[in-house]
C-alpha cells in the first residue's frame, strides 16, 4: 500500500514539472536538497573555494589568501559575475588583492570575528551590488582602493581596530552617506572619500594629524567639516568641489592651506583662519563664488599664485602685516572687491593681481618702493601712495589716476628677509614685519646709511625678532628708540655711539643685550626685573622703571 502512495505522489511530481513548474521533484516530496557546486579550487598554499549554483562563493582552510593583479585571473575570474555572496572561513587570515574587485553582483560577504587582519589592495573594488559590510573587529588595515567605486554601500562603520586606511580606500561610492571613522585612525589618507558625492557629514577623531591631498574632492553633498586641533596641514585639492560646503572650522595648530584645497567650495562664505596659519597655497580658494570677506592672519607670510582668483562676490580683504608678496593673479576677476590697502611690508605685487576686479576703485600701497606688476590694477583704480613712489610711476605709465597720501616717506626698504623700514620726513624710522634683522659688520653698511642724519626716533614693530648689528650705530640724531616685546636680541653695537639717544624703551623683560648696544648717557627704561635692568647695571647706563611688571 505505502508504495502504491509513494508512486502516485512521484507521478504527480512528475506530471507538475512536465507542466513547466520549477519546483523539484525532491522538494515537493519533502526531502532537502544542497545547490549544486559549479566551480571550486584553491585561492592560497591551505584555502580551498566554492562556488554553489545559488551564487554563494565559500573560502575554507586556514592562512592567507592570494593576491591577484589583474582581477579576471583570479581562481573564479571566470565565475565571478555569478558570485552574489561571499563567506569566509574562520581561519583566513586577509582578503587578497583584487580577490572579488568587478564582482558586480556581489551583495553580500560574511566575514569571521576574530581572524582578517587585513583587507588587500581593490579587494572589493567595483563591487557595485554591495550595499553594506560589517568589517571585523580583527582588521587592523585597509589598503588602497579597497572598495573602489562600490556605488552601492550607503553607511560604513570601521572598527577601532583598524589602524590605516589606504589611499583612494573609498574613492567614488556615490552613496555612501554617513562613515564613523575609529580613534586609532592618525590619517586621512589621500583620495580617500573622493567623489562620495551623498556623503553629507563626517566626524574625524581627534587623533587624525594629517589631511592629504584630494581626501574629500568633489564631495558635493558635504556641508560641513569640523578639522581635529591636531592636524598641522591641509593637503592639496583636499576639499576640492565640495559645492555644498558652506562651514570649515579649522584646528588652532594648522600651519598650512595646500594648493586647490578649497577651490571651487561655491558655498564658503566667510572661512576664519586661526593665527598659525603661515601658507596658503595657490589656487587655495580659487572659484570660491560665494567668499564674501577675508581676513589674513597674522602670521601668514606666502599666499600662493590664483589663491583666491575668481571669487566673485568677494568685497572685503585685510591683508596681513607678514606678507612681502603679493602673487600674480592673487584676486584676479574678484569683482565684487572695491578697496584694498596693501601693507608696508609688501615688497611686490605680481602680475594681474588685481586684474579684472572691475569695482576696484581705490587701492593704496604702503610700500614706497613696492615692485608691482604689469597690469597689477584695472583701469578704473585709483592708487593712492607716497610721492616719488613706485605707485606713482606705474600709474603714470599705465594711464592710472594716482592720489598723493598725506605725509612724505624719504626713505624705505628691506633690512631681513621679512621685514622693511620706513623713514618719514618727520625723522621715524620704522621696521616692520616679521623674523630677524640683518646683521651688518659696518655701520656703513645699514640701508639707511645715507639718511643717518635724519633719524631722529627709532620704532623696532611687532613681530621683530632681533636688532641687527650696528643697525643703529652713529645715528648721531637719533634721541629715542621704542623696542617691541617680539625682541628677543639687542645685537652688539646696534645703538653704540648714538649721543643724542636719551631713552631706550625694552619691553622684553628677558631679551638679551650684546656688548656696548647701548652707551653713552642712554636710560633704559624696562621692567625692574629684567635683563635691561641687569645690563644697565653692568655698564653704568640710567634706569627708569617701567610699570609694575615684574
Amino acid at each position: 500500500m505505502k508504495q502504491r502512495l509513494f508512486a502516485c505522489a512521484a507521478a504527480a511530481v512528475l506530471a507538475f514539472s512536465l507542466c513547466g513548474n520549477s519546483v523539484s521533484a525532491l522538494e515537493l516530496s519533502g526531502v532537502s536538497v544542497s545547490a549544486e557546486t559549479i566551480g571550486s579550487g584553491t585561492c592560497g598554499e591551505n584555502l580551498t573555494w566554492t562556488l554553489n549554483s545559488e551564487g554563494t562563493l565559500t573560502i575554507s582552510g586556514s592562512g592567507y589568501m592570494d593576491d591577484w593583479w589583474v582581477s579576471e585571473e583570479s581562481r573564479w575570474g571566470e565565475m565571478q559575475s555569478k558570485i552574489r555572496k561571499v563567506v569566509i572561513g574562520s581561519d583566513v587570515a586577509n582578503i587578497g588583492r583584487e580577490a572579488f574587485s568587478g564582482c558586480t553582483a556581489l551583495q553580500e560577504i560574511n566575514m569571521p570575528d576574530d581572524s582578517i587582519k587585513e583587507i588587500g589592495d581593490k579587494a572589493f573594488s567595483g563591487c557595485t551590488g554591495l550595499t553594506s559590510i560589517t568589517i571585523p573587529e580583527s582588521v587592523n588595515c585597509i589598503n588602497n582602493s579597497a572598495f573602489e567605486n562600490c556605488t552601492g554601500l550607503t553607511d560604513l562603520f570601521i572598527p577601532q581596530s583598524v589602524e590605516s586606511i589606504g589611499v583612494y580606500a573609498f574613492f567614488g561610492c556615490t552613496n555612501l552617506k554617513s562613515v564613523c571613522l575609529p580613534d586609532s585612525l592618525t590619517a586621512i589618507g589621500s583620495g580617500l572619500f573622493s567623489g562620495c558625492t551623498s556623503l553629507e557629514s563626517i566626524t574625524l577623531p581627534e587623533s587624525i594629524s594629517l589631511i592629504d591631498s584630494f581626501a574629500f574632492e568633489n564631495c558635493t553633498g558635504l556641508t560641513a567639516a569640523v578639522i581635529p586641533d591636531a592636524v598641522t596641514m591641509i593637503g592639496e585639492s583636499a576639499f576640492k568641489g565640495c559645492t555644498g560646503l558652506k562651514e570649515i572650522t579649522f584646528p588652532k595648530n594648522v600651519t598650512e592651506i595646500g594648493k586647490e584645497a578649497f577651490s571651487g567650495c561655491t558655498g564658503l562664505t566667510a572661512p576664519v583662519f586661526p593665527d598659525a596659519v603661515t601658507m596658503i597655497g595657490e589656487s587655495a580658494f580659487k572659484g570660491c563664488t560665494g567668499l564674501k570677506e577675508i581676513t589674513f592672519p597674522k602670521n601668514v607670510t606666502e599666499i600662493g599664485r590664483e589663491a583666491f582668483s575668481g571669487c566673485s562676490v568677494l568685497s572685503s580683504v585685510r591683508i596681513s602685516t607678514q606678507i612681502s608678496t603679493i602673487g600674480e593673479y592673487i584676486f584676479y576677476r574678484c569683482k565684487a572687491l572695491k578697496e584694498v590697502s596693501i601693507p608696508l611690508n609688501v615688497r611686490e605685487i605680481g602680475d594681474y593681481a588685481f586684474s579684472g576686479c572691475d569695482a576696484l576703485s581705490n587701492a593704496t600701497v604702503n610700500n614706497p618702493n613696492c615692485v608691482i606688476g604689469t597690469v597689477a590694477f584695472p583701469k578704473n583704480t585709483v592708487l593712492h601712495g607716497f610721492s616719488g613712489s613706485t605707485a606713482e610711476t606705474f600709474a603714470a605709465k599705465n594711464g592710472r589716476t594716482f592720489e598723493a597720501l598725506e605725509g612724505d616717506v624719504i626713505g624705505a626698504g628691506t633690512c631681513g628677509e621679512n621685514l622693511t623700514w620706513t623713514l618719514d620726513s618727520e625723522g621715524t624710522l620704522t621696521v616692520s614685519g616679521s623674523g630677524d634683522m640683518e646683521d651688518w659688520s659696518y655701520s656703513s653698511d645699514v640701508p639707511w646709511f645715507d639718511l643717518r642724519d635724519k633719524i631722529k626716533a627709532v620704532v623696532i614693530g611687532d613681530g621683530v625678532t632681533n636688532v641687527g648689528w650696528c643697525a643703529f650705530d652713529s645715528c648721531e640724531n637719533l634721541t629715542s628708540a621704542a623696542i617691541a616685546e617680539t625682541v628677543t636680541y639687542i645685537a652688539q653695537c646696534a645703538f653704540s655711539n648714538t649721543p643724542s639717544l636719551k631713552t631706550a624703551t625694552v619691553l622684553n623683560p628677558e631679551a638679551v643685550i650684546g656688548t656696548e648696544a647701548f652707551t653713552g648717557k642712554t636710560v633704559l627704561h624696562a621692567f625692574k626685573t629684567s635683563a635691561a635692568k641687569t645690563y644697565a647695571d653692568e655698564n653704568g647706563l640710567g634706569f627708569l622703571p617701567l610699570g609694575i611688571r615684574g
